[in-house]
């Protein structure tokens, strides 16, 4: 997984324009990514990696504090999850 974090870090940087990304920067609690940016990335994320990697779906199961700490890495992890079924 030691590239996926940065290959999404790239996805979010297109969708935000925001520079200086990492693994840890949480998309809602450091970016305060908008429902379009997510939508976006989500579309992207699909285009990438397949229609598993739903991030909108996801991001409707979390609870309000995963929401806000869900970070790049988390992000990562989710795709990584979905490209193992």
């Amino acid at each position: 997984m030691t590239e996926l974090p940065g290959e999404i870090a790239i996805l979010v940087q297109q969708v935000t324009g925001e520079s200086g990304i990492g693994p840890q920067t949480r998309l809602d609690g450091d970016l305060l990514l908008d429902s379009i940016e997510l939508a976006a990335l989500s579309r992207l994320l699909q285009e990438r990696y397949g229609e598993e990697a739903d991030l909108l779906r996801h991001v409707a199961s979390l609870d309000i504090d995963e929401i806000i700490n869900l970070s790049v890495a988390g992000v990562a992890r989710f795709v990584e999850e979905r490209e193992q079924r």
